[in-house]
């Protein structure tokens, strides 16, 4: 790594709070490069007791409003973090949790506008760029949304999410060939996440590439051998290829897992009934 990609790195961490990982960074370029100014400089600001207090404080402020997310308590946790969009008005992070909320809200126009202020104070904030892709993909922005994307894993290539999200986007616009190559990608990085196998076996099915949709769905329930939709997509999978007696074995199954799951009801009743037809008139 050179010293201004170490400088771009230890930009991104400051930009994420992670001031640590950010003082190891400029730490290692001075020890090679002691002349380096920029270095220096970046680091008597974060070993400052003032910024090291603010940066304290900024932790476990966000850490309280992560706790009301996960809870559910949207409204609670928006309020306390605009309060910390003022306190720390030179810090992108408040602004990216903003976005996250009020995205969680069903207000992906207002994430938009918070996303871009984080980028304007910190342009290659991985967070930032990831969610203002998926805000811009749900505002039907594709292009817009791919192009955040491209810029993310320019910086950071191993970033499963954008993978995974750029998929997302390339579906949306009916480029299926070129979402299963970001979808491979966001597995290669990580491979134990079942919801990328999913969204790529569904995209098969889509695509007639059965065989290949079903080993996804196995691949999804090898890591989470309980997940519902993984059963009922391979139920759906094979009444598309009229491999109807196979069909209904896995929406039963996905039936036990979710009793009150209507909609698999109604495939697997659908399926029983065109079964029962089918015997009816193979006795005529």
């Amino acid at each position: 790594m050179t010293p201004d990609e170490a400088m771009a790195l230890a930009k991104e961490h400051t930009s994420r709070g992670n001031t640590a990982a950010a003082v190891g960074i400029y730490k290692s370029i001075l020890a090679t490069s002691p002349q380096h100014k920029k270095a220096r400089k970046a680091l008597n600001v974060l070993q400052r007791p003032e910024r090291k207090d603010a940066a304290g404080a900024l932790q476990s402020d966000m850490a309280s409003v992560m706790t009301l997310y996960n809870a559910g308590k949207l409204d609670q946790a928006l309020t306390q973090v605009k309060r910390l969009c003022k306190i720390h008005e030179d810090e992108p992070m408040p602004l990216n949790v903003m976005g996250v909320i009020l995205y969680a809200q069903g207000q992906p126009e207002a994430a938009v506008e918070c996303y871009k202020k984080a980028l304007i104070m910190a342009p290659e904030y991985p967070d930032a760029l990831n969610n203002l892709g998926s805000a811009l993909d749900t505002l039907k922005q594709h292009d817009d949304a791919i192009l955040c994307y491209q810029k993310l894993l320019q910086i950071d290539p191993n970033y499963a999410d954008a993978h995974y999200n750029m998929g997302n986007a390339l579906v949306n616009k009916g480029e299926y060939a070129l979402a299963v190559k970001q979808y491979d990608r966001a597995i290669e990085i990580f491979p134990a996440v079942p919801r990328i196998h999913i969204r790529l076996g569904l995209v098969l099915a889509g695509m007639n590439q059965f065989n290949a949709a079903m080993t996804s769905m196995q691949n999804a329930l090898a890591l989470e051998p309980n997940r519902v939709d993984a059963h009922e997509y391979m139920g759906d999978i094979l009444v598309n290829q009229d491999m109807l007696s196979s069909a209904v074995s896995w929406y039963k199954d996905a039936a036990k897992l979710s009793p009150g799951y209507a909609q698999v009801q109604f495939k697997l009743g659908g399926v029983l009934r065109e079964l029962g037809k089918q015997i009816g008139r193979a006795h005529v």
